[in-house]
């Protein structure tokens, strides 16, 4: 009874070794799926005095975790396509490993595509050092402003961030001379417990003038590139 039992053992590790590069992929799908969902963890952690920096590390970071991930997809899949080439050496099956090994490889070039060249990675991970930059100089925009009672929450920005929980910021319109009276959208953290003067809101319906004698301003410092507002005070 026993060879009787091991051959369909055997054809069963056979197979667990053949399709190990699909198993392969599949692990580091899930790792990636993890590391977009990143700022979860880090974003409880921030606190109220300095938000906005806390919130650009976190953006940061998380930007190059991705990329890491990313090109961790390729070793992954290719030396377990090696090592089951090797385990298979004598298997007449193993010799399609190559061809499934490349196609697997696949994966990760179109991950990278989508998520490091259409989100453009790089170029938000330079706003970001930019953006830090500007607090540690203390060179922000600087602007007198109303702000329109009209708020969203929202992400950090970043790859498929529609799919995070977290949502660390609202977003306000802000409009003045400042801004050469158009709109401008502004990211408050929500650690920084903002409200606006309920009983002085600026209306939208109304006039230059009434929304001057009735409407409270405000003095906001705000990043360039992401917008994330440093420090928001009223304007007595």
């Amino acid at each position: 009874m026993g060879p009787f039992f091991s051959r369909p053992r055997l054809s069963v590790f056979t197979f667990l070794w053949l399709a190990s590069p699909l198993f392969a992929t599949i692990l580091w799908l899930f790792l990636l799926m993890g590391v977009l969902l990143l700022p979860n963890l880090l974003v409880p952690l921030v606190s109220a005095r300095t938000a906005a920096g806390q919130l650009l590390h976190i953006c940061q970071l998380w930007y190059v975790v991705l990329v890491l991930a990313l090109l961790a997809g390729f070793p992954i899949i290719f030396l377990t396509g090696f090592f089951a080439c090797q385990r298979l050496e004598n298997v007449p099956g193993a010799r399609k490993m190559p061809v499934l090994v490349l196609v697997c490889l696949t994966f990760p070039c179109i991950f990278a595509c989508g998520i490091v060249i259409q989100e453009d990675l790089p170029s938000k991970f330079s706003q970001a050092g930019n953006d830090l930059a500007q607090i540690e100089t203390n060179f922000l925009v600087q602007t007198e402003v109303w702000i329109s009672p009209k708020a969203w929450p929202a992400h950090l920005p970043g790859p498929y961030s529609g799919s995070l929980t977290a949502q660390p910021t609202t977003r306000y319109g802000i409009i003045g001379d400042d801004t050469g009276g158009k709109w401008v959208q502004v990211y408050v953290p929500n650690v920084m417990d903002f409200s606006l003067d309920q009983d002085r809101l600026y209306d939208e319906n109304q006039s230059i003038q009434w929304n001057s004698e009735h409407a409270r301003r405000y003095r906001v410092s705000y990043t360039s590139n992401f917008h994330l507002v440093v420090e928001i005070t009223p304007i007595d």
